[in-house]
């Protein structure tokens, strides 16, 4: 049985699919067309990067479970996230991460900001308060 070579053409890096006039990244895309095939093909290894972004944000929906989001917060936060906000809706209430600290629950905030971690980062939340009833 003879090995079949992938469909160079069909790779994401290929396609274009982005080319299309009005696209904001379009030159950007356009060069990342030309990228040479992974030489490795399927045999390529992947390993998960040690990094953690500084600021997550969780926006529960009516059908997730409070303690598998906490859980989730958590691993955020063992993994070095700074900052990180749990929404839910329902109370409505904000659940605020940090990793020296205990969980910081704010009941019906009109906006939250980011503090150190995203200096003049302010969110409204009263549309995402207002959409939930």
């Amino acid at each position: 049985m003879r090995a079949v070579a992938p469909n160079r053409n069909n790779h994401p890096l290929r396609r274009g699919l982005a080319h299309a006039a009005g696209s904001r990244n379009a030159e950007r895309e356009r060069s990342f067309a030309h990228a040479p095939w992974p030489a490795h093909g399927r045999r390529a290894v992947f390993r998960i990067l040690p990094l953690a972004p500084d600021f997550v944000i969780e926006l529960a929906s009516p059908t997730d479970a409070p303690e598998k989001l906490a859980e989730k917060m958590a691993e955020y936060r063992a993994c070095g996230v700074r900052l990180g906000w749990l929404l839910l809706p329902d109370g409505p209430q904000v659940h605020v991460y940090r990793p020296t600290s205990p969980p910081v629950v704010i009941d019906a905030p009109e906006h939250m900001d980011g503090g150190d971690v995203l200096p003049g980062f302010r969110l409204d939340l009263r549309p995402i308060w207002a959409s939930a009833l």
